[in-house]
């Protein structure tokens, strides 16, 4: 393995770090959202 070959590996890892993080963090919200939606929704209609 030579030294460009780690750099990408460890840019690479970073980069699916983040992308992990950034679903989370996206799934989270989407869930709190639905939640809320469906609460007013039910409340509307229900």
């Amino acid at each position: 393995m030579n030294r460009s070959d780690k750099n990408r590996f460890k840019h690479f890892n970073f980069l699916v770090k983040f992308d992990l993080l950034y679903w989370i963090y996206f799934l989270k919200f989407a869930v709190k959202f639905d939640i809320v939606v469906f609460k007013f929704s039910f409340r509307k209609f229900g």
